[in-house]
């Protein structure tokens, strides 16, 4: 999914709440739509979980084209660090935030370790010279995995999320999550974080799957 000429892609896909929701690549697994391009958004989505990668991906950032392979994955995600700190520095959203990763479906009140995407959110933190912090606090009480009839309903969703401790929302924060294919969870996210008492600026997503017959493209940032 990359096309070298492409911006980032903005949207108001999650019309129910006053949040700005952006994604840096599209991708589709298709296999009618294996473009090189595609293809490299799939290795590069791939890579940020630690998947290994079929051949070598080109990845744009800040106007270069990095080489991706499977000798150096576990660079995907201090680079995708990288593309979210200069969109931030374009759109003039400056320190200070909270990054807030959504929890993965099975990352509840008894899980022992976080959600993986914390790590991605620690990358993103690492990026900014202001204060910046990843805050791993959210959780789920039942596993997702267990609800999939509830997984679509923002409002079931917001009812099953849980905060670690009391927060003191001293800075506004921002989300982050691996795919923009569940608007219902960033909703609830965002409206359980507001109810106590945070300002949620936007959600942060590394991709976002399209429909088949659509054009797939990672977008140059």
């Amino acid at each position: 999914v990359l096309n070298r000429h492409l911006e980032l892609t903005e949207s108001t896909l999650i019309q129910q709440m006053a949040i700005k929701v952006v994604w840096f690549c599209t991708s589709s697994s298709n296999p009618n739509e294996q473009s090189s391009a595609n293809l490299d958004a799939l290795n590069f989505l791939r890579a940020l979980k630690g998947e290994r990668i079929e051949g070598e991906a080109t990845i744009p950032i800040a106007g270069q084209h990095r080489r991706l392979s499977n000798s150096n994955l576990d660079e995907a995600i201090d680079w995708f660090g990288e593309m979210v700190a200069s969109y931030f520095q374009r759109q003039g959203l400056d320190p200070p935030f909270y990054l807030v990763p959504i929890p993965d479906t099975n990352t509840t009140l008894e899980s022992t370790t976080g959600p993986w995407m914390s790590v991605t959110a620690m990358a993103i933190a690492s990026k900014f010279e202001g204060d910046v912090e990843a805050l791993d606090v959210l959780r789920w009480k039942k596993n997702l995995s267990h609800l999939s009839a509830e997984t679509q309903d923002s409002t079931r969703l917001y009812e099953n999320l849980a905060l670690l401790g009391k927060i003191e929302w001293d800075k506004p924060v921002v989300l982050v999550d691996y795919l923009a294919a569940n608007a219902a969870r960033a909703q609830a996210c965002e409206g359980f974080l507001r109810a106590n008492g945070a300002r949620v600026l936007l959600c942060v997503f590394a991709g976002k799957n399209r429909a088949p017959e659509a054009r797939e493209e990672l977008c140059g940032v």
